[in-house]
C-alpha cells in the first residue's frame, strides 16, 4: 500500500513527506523545524486558512508555516 505525500511548505523550503496522515500540525512541526527552519511563532496555513496545532493532517492536504509579517512582540 502507497503511502500519500504531504508538501510542507516554510518560505523557501519544501518538503514532500510520507507518513504524516493522522499527525497532528504540532507533532509536524516539531518533527520539521529544524529541516524547514520553522519560526517557533509561524502561523499554519492548510489551503490559506489558519490551522492550530490540534488539527489532525488529512490525506491530500498541503501546508504552510508562515511567519506573520510586521508582528511586535
Amino acid at each position: 500500500c502507497a503511502m500519500s505525500r504531504t508538501r510542507l511548505l516554510c518560505g523557501a523550503n519544501v518538503q514532500d513527506v510520507d507518513g504524516v496522515i493522522g499527525k497532528t500540525v504540532g507533532s509536524i512541526r516539531e518533527e520539521y523545524s529544524d529541516i524547514l527552519n520553522i519560526p517557533p511563532d509561524a502561523q499554519v496555513r492548510i489551503g490559506g486558512t489558519v490551522a492550530d496545532n490540534s488539527h489532525v493532517i488529512l490525506e491530500g492536504e498541503t501546508f504552510e508555516f508562515v511567519k506573520t509579517a510586521g508582528e511586535k512582540g
